[in-house]
């Protein structure tokens, strides 16, 4: 999808994406809100950092600890705020969710592939 991404000219955008798309931004050379296995060494961006994976997928060291599927919880969790509170989304600034094609929003992609979509947010 990353690379369907690249050609997909939309101007100025901010995508959130699933936290296994780890290559994303390599490919698509468009911005993401967050990047889940970005390398980290100062204490203020770690901050910034935690609190935008706990927005953007409702993650917090609990579930790490738990043992949880964090992807799947991250994607559900993505899934249901482009769903029920796009304009969460849209107040940090993103405009477009790429989400696994078997989600349950009901939305239509703009583009897609046989394992992602990507969704405007409204």
């Amino acid at each position: 999808i990353s690379r369907q991404v690249k050609l997909f000219d939309t101007g100025e955008v901010l995508f959130a994406i699933p936290p296994e798309l780890t290559a994303f931004k390599w490919y698509a050379q468009k911005p993401s809100y967050v990047d889940y296995k970005s390398m980290i060494h100062h204490k203020e961006v770690m901050k910034k950092w935690y609190e935008r994976v706990n927005f953007l997928y409702g993650i917090d060291l609990s579930d790490r600890r738990s043992g949880v599927n964090l992807y799947d919880k991250a994607s559900e969790h993505l899934a249901e705020m482009l769903q029920n509170t796009p304009t969460k989304l849209r107040d940090a600034g993103i405009s477009h969710v790429i989400l696994p094609i078997e989600n349950k929003t009901g939305l239509k992609p703009l583009i897609s592939n046989e394992k992602y979509g990507v969704y405007f947010v409204e």
